[in-house]
């Protein structure tokens, strides 16, 4: 009897033990944690574990920071959007969602440019699917404005004056978004509006300079 008792002792601390360290459930997998054991991992399965957003230590490390190198080039983030269609756009969503609420400390400042590159690299790599490309878009200028980085800026500008966005109603989304934010940054003094072709973003980027003379 005593030993039974011991062994439900033994077994229970083992189970505890078990559920700190999330050995209990692979559902409880962060991002950080599923990449770690399997970098290989299908996209279906990472792009579950991803809607789950474990966190466990800080959004950067265990979700954002994970992300942006699982989806590191143009090449990946199309094949990850081919593969998962419209649920890519969650995630994307998710993604911003979850960098805004991110704890403005623990997190290495030094990266912060990484997330305008990964923006501008899913606005490239998600070519067939607008929806993706407007959160991109979004992304990118959420973090040119409200966030003011400087790489964002840069890069958002050079796509407005060489007329990246070719599509008409994603350069027409981007222009309501920018009134909508109706944030501007110093650096929107540089651009050559006459350079941009879309007259309704050309619009919008005057209407900005204009608060900022």
């Amino acid at each position: 009897m005593k030993d039974a008792i011991e062994f439900k002792k033994e077994y229970e601390k083992s189970k505890q033990i078990q559920i700190i360290l999330g050995q209990d459930d692979k559902k409880k997998q962060t991002i950080r944690e599923l990449l770690d054991s399997n970098p290989n991992v299908s996209w279906e399965e990472f792009h579950e574990n991803a809607m789950r957003c474990n966190i466990v230590e800080h959004d950067w490390y265990d979700f954002i920071a994970p992300a942006m190198h699982k989806l590191n080039d143009m090449n990946t983030i199309y094949d990850y959007v081919e593969n998962m269609g419209e649920a890519s756009v969650s995630f994307i969503k998710l993604f911003r969602e979850r960098l805004a609420k991110m704890p403005a400390i623990g997190w290495p400042y030094a990266d912060a440019p990484k997330v305008g590159n990964f923006a501008e690299r899913f606005f490239y790599g998600s070519h067939l699917n607008n929806s993706a490309q407007r959160e991109a878009l979004e992304l990118l200028w959420d973090w040119a404005a409200k966030e003011d980085r400087w790489s964002a800026q840069k890069t958002i500008i050079s796509m407005m004056e060489r007329n990246k966005i070719q599509n008409e109603d994603l350069a027409d989304h981007l222009a309501y978004y920018v009134l909508e934010v109706d944030k501007a940054f110093h650096n929107l003094k540089s651009v050559k509006t006459n350079l941009i072709k879309s007259p309704s973003l050309r619009r919008a980027v005057l209407n900005l300079q204009d608060r900022l003379n």
